[in-house]
């Protein structure tokens, strides 16, 4: 049953991934990349060979993200992105009242 939930998510995620209201966010997603990329040490060690986080999100005037919603494959992988997510302060200045979807795929080599 979870593996059928998690290839639902994995659709769904997959579809709303290409999905954004925003015009023009090629920028965003590269600050996006930046942030949520995660050190070897930040990974957990009972880590799937891929995971993945979907969110949507709006920015606040300060910079920073407010997260709305997010789907997941781990609950480690989930609370890491989280944090980072949270400390982060964008410096684009894309601040709009727009939600915006970011997915990210975590890979195991």
């Amino acid at each position: 049953m979870k593996n059928l939930i998690l290839i639902v998510s994995l659709l769904f995620s997959i579809s709303l991934s290409s999905f954004s209201q925003s015009d023009s966010d090629e920028p965003l997603k590269t600050e996006l990349y930046k942030i949520v990329t995660l050190n070897k040490e930040e990974l957990p060690e009972n880590m799937s060979r891929t995971e993945v986080v979907l969110f949507s999100f709006n920015i606040l005037s300060d910079g920073t993200i407010n997260v709305l919603d997010m789907n997941y494959s781990s609950e480690d992988i989930r609370k890491a992105v989280m944090k980072k997510v949270s400390q982060a302060v964008l410096e684009n200045n894309s601040v709009t009242n727009k939600i915006h979807y970011f997915k990210v795929v975590f890979l195991k080599l």
